[in-house]
């Protein structure tokens, strides 16, 4: 099974002007079922996005995110017309729009 999942995220650690990834989301396809999906997304989780530079051009080695929310859907025939639909009505930005609410909408 595959799901796909969009993962809100806020740093953790160094945060400040110069960190490019104060907040951040990302959209991505797993392997695993749902459950599987929010499990290893949990709200909360720590990941290690790697190495960004600020702009005194510093490196630092980790830039630490916390989940702050999670949605995941099986990819299936209704997830891909989900996606046709959100990039249809709001263009390159659906992305922000995968959520709960309008997956409500979009199946009613």
């Amino acid at each position: 099974m595959r799901c796909v999942v969009k993962v809100d995220l806020a740093a953790k650690g160094i945060v400040g002007k110069d960190n490019p990834r104060e907040k951040d989301c990302m959209l991505t396809e797993i392997n695993g079922s749902v459950a599987d999906t929010y499990e290893y997304y949990k709200v909360g989780k720590v990941f290690n996005m790697g190495l960004w530079y600020d702009s005194s051009l510093k490196e630092h080695e980790d830039s630490l995110m916390v989940v702050t929310d999670v949605f995941a859907l099986e990819d299936c025939e209704d997830t891909q017309n989900f996606i046709v639909y959100l990039a249809a009505k709001y263009g390159w930005d659906w992305k922000e729009h995968f959520d709960e609410k309008e997956y409500a909408e979009f199946m009613s």
